[in-house]
């Protein structure tokens, strides 16, 4: 959802009067370490789902990613919260990470889009535990507020169902960009 969320926040900070000059002029601190957890998390799919881990190490592994991955993400976000819209983006995150943390290492994820929807591949993968630190929601999910439980369903091209710290997330980057390109001065931590 981030990055319908970007594209969306730039073309309205666009007919705004919004420049991507404000964007250029962000004072963005070690923006490799949120590069090396989506990296650490997708090489974490691949392996997951390709190479066919022994019985008992795909959890621990998956937690293992999923925690080193967050802390990268998490650093990142301390290092720019003079930014504004970074308050905003570390409470998501931090909320996404703790819903991940108490069900080891697996976003619980409500399955009734797919129902409701057909989408029965996506589904299946998803109750087979092929689709890398997610779960279907069950009767041991802990914090299931926090899951995956906001369906954002057709017609939105790519539906979906994301947690409300993806909201908080995606709020937190739409104002960052928007202050950013409409003003130049998302310098300046208002948020």
């Amino acid at each position: 959802m981030l990055v319908e969320t970007l594209v969306l926040a730039i073309l309205v900070s666009f007919a705004a009067g919004g420049r991507l000059k404000g964007l250029q002029e962000l004072d963005m601190k070690a923006l490799w370490l949120p590069v090396l957890g989506v990296m650490l998390e997708r090489g974490g799919a691949a392996a997951v789902n390709h190479i066919g881990f022994i019985q008992g190490v795909k959890d621990p592994f998956t937690m293992i990613i999923e925690i080193v991955a967050y802390a990268a993400i998490s650093v990142f976000i301390y290092k720019n919260l003079h930014i504004a819209g970074m308050k905003i983006i570390l409470l998501g995150t931090i909320m996404n990470f703790l819903v991940i943390l108490v069900n080891g290492g697996y976003m619980p994820v409500d399955p009734q889009l797919g129902l409701k929807y057909g989408f029965t591949q996506s589904l299946a993968a998803l109750e087979h535990g092929q689709i890398f630190a997610h779960e279907v929601i069950h009767n041991q999910t802990s914090l299931t507020i926090l899951s995956d439980i906001i369906m954002i369903p057709p017609p939105w091209p790519f539906p979906k169902t994301i947690s409300i710290g993806d909201v908080l997330i995606d709020v937190g980057a739409i104002f960052l960009i928007f202050k950013a390109m409409k003003s130049g001065h998302a310098k300046r931590n208002s948020v």
